[in-house]
């Protein structure tokens, strides 16, 4: 049956979800009416559309959607396994969202922003810690590929396993991200800042990290053979047997 003429009702981790195309829909997206839930469990309605405010939404494996959600809000949302392939994200919100598992394959993610959600319990650095599940965004298995994510944000976001191979994040921000175990092969980042990211065991083989800041990053174990880190900064990283090979520049 077309998705465009059906309407699903699904049971979501607090009350239920109902999921309703609409006749309006572009072609190849999905029209979506969400119910999010608040704390204290009162319904607020979430239409996944440009500027959507989606905070709080617990639709884990629910969601598939290659429209436009320009600015939207998903801060805080239970969104695994999102199918965000295509979409425009620009400037969308996702800080403290959990999005294990999330395709955002050829999605533009410019200025999208996946860090805290709160500023509370910061350290000496500036850098607030991430001991609850909802106060920064765990990306752990998310594919990037292809993606754009020029002016990104990913500070203190765990990214362990993730797909970024041959995405644009020209200008992003990976400080104090979890790394480790991310294929990025292809991947251009060109003035990036990695400042104290774990990059351990990454595979960064023919990246472009030109102008990157490393000061005090992990690339214990990762593989920049033929990477270009022409004009790189790394004031005090750990760079224990890395395997660098030729490099670019």
């Amino acid at each position: 049956m077309h998705p465009r003429s059906t309407s699903i009702t699904l049971a979501a981790a607090v009350g239920a979800a109902t999921i309703a195309a609409s006749a309006g829909a572009h072609p190849g997206t999905y029209d979506q009416r969400i119910y999010a839930y608040s704390s204290a469990g009162s319904a607020a309605v979430c239409v996944l559309k440009p500027g959507a405010s989606c905070a709080g939404a617990r639709l884990p494996f629910r969601v598939r959607y290659h429209g436009n959600l320009k600015g939207a809000n998903f801060r805080r949302a239970d969104l695994r396994g999102v199918d965000f392939r295509g979409a425009n994200l620009t400037g969308a919100d996702f800080r403290g969202a959990r999005l294990q598992t999330a395709d955002f394959r050829l999605a533009r993610l410019q200025s999208a922003r996946f860090g805290r959600a709160t500023a509370s319990g910061k350290r000496a650095n500036g850098v607030a810690p991430c001991s609850t599940q909802y106060q920064c965004t765990n990306l752990t298995d998310a594919n990037f590929a292809n993606a754009s994510l020029v002016n990104a944000n990913f500070s203190s976001s765990t990214l362990t396993g993730a797909d970024f191979q041959d995405a644009n994040a020209k200008n992003a921000t990976f400080n104090f991200a979890t790394m480790n175990n991310i294929w990025a092969l292809g991947f251009s980042a060109v003035n990036a800042q990695w400042i104290d990211a774990n990059l351990t065991s990454a595979y960064l083989n023919s990246a472009n990290l030109s102008g990157g800041n490393f000061t005090d990053a992990n690339l214990t174990g990762a593989n920049l053979f033929y990477a270009n880190l022409t004009g790189t900064g790394w004031s005090g990283p750990v760079l224990y047997w890395p395997t660098l090979g030729q490099m670019g520049g």
